[in-house]
């Protein structure tokens, strides 16, 4: 029927077959939102050793 969305077809697909189909996606973006966090936080460190922060942390030579 031309009345029936993109949305209610793939959401009537779902039901019938049981599945998920974002749930393969949404995990692969919480992954990689976990990896982008912690890069995030290693340049955080970083930036504020480089303003002379968090000294404690780095080594003799690092200094």
């Amino acid at each position: 029927s031309s009345s029936t969305s993109t949305k209610q077809l793939f959401d009537h697909y779902q039901k019938t077959l049981g599945v998920d189909l974002w749930n393969t996606q949404y995990e692969r973006m919480q992954e990689h939102l976990k990896k982008l966090k912690e890069v995030n936080r290693v340049l955080r460190r970083e930036i504020s050793q480089r303003m002379g922060e968090n000294l404690n942390e780095l080594c003799y030579e690092e200094l």
